[in-house]
């Protein structure tokens, strides 16, 4: 689950891309062989497929090391890791569940949910797309750039600003910026 929540944030992934919806299909979902580490500060997740790739020539979506305590680069490091110490395969699934079968979207949906409920947070308001708002929304809070927004989400058009949640904090701010 930590593993699918970090790459999915940090790659700006819809849900779809990283779990599989009812079987698994090693030419259409993530396997262990779409995970390359580049360098000791960049891991590429290769997608085979994405909503606005229609032809299907695949996307590259490049994840580096933060030095923080989430780290893309780290949490998947441990994982193949892990994965492979654990006898798998390249085309194994990337991400399983517990029984070692590849991670499912409603199964991943309703244990993100569990965990935001146990957490005390409205889970009703949490969906596939979280991630991406959580991402766009995180980007906009931290004066990133919108282009720079619109390149890591991977969108073609400015419908990206509609992923952006603003925040009373940062309305506040916005209105206090005003005064100087």
């Amino acid at each position: 689950m930590s593993t699918a929540a970090v790459i999915g944030f940090f790659g700006f992934l819809r849900c779809s891309e990283f779990t599989c919806k009812q079987s698994f299909d090693s030419a259409l979902n993530l396997t262990m062989d779409d995970v390359v580490f580049v360098s000791d500060c960049q891991v590429n997740l290769r997608l085979k497929a994405s909503k606005t790739d229609i032809f299907r020539h695949g996307v590259i979506i490049k994840l580096f090391k933060t030095n923080y305590n989430i780290c893309p680069y780290v949490q998947l490091s441990k994982y193949v890791t892990s994965r492979k110490m654990n006898g798998a395969t390249d085309n194994d699934p990337l991400l399983v569940d517990s029984s070692n079968l590849a991670l499912r979207r409603s199964l991943f949906i309703d244990k993100l949910k569990t965990i935001l409920s146990h957490l005390g947070l409205n889970a009703d308001k949490y969906s596939g797309h979280s991630f991406r708002i959580g991402a766009a929304t995180t980007c906009s809070s931290n004066g990133i750039q919108d282009h720079m927004i619109q390149t890591l989400g991977r969108w073609k058009s400015d419908c990206y600003s509609r992923y952006i949640r603003t925040s009373e904090v940062d309305i506040r701010q916005a209105l206090l910026k005003m005064c100087k």
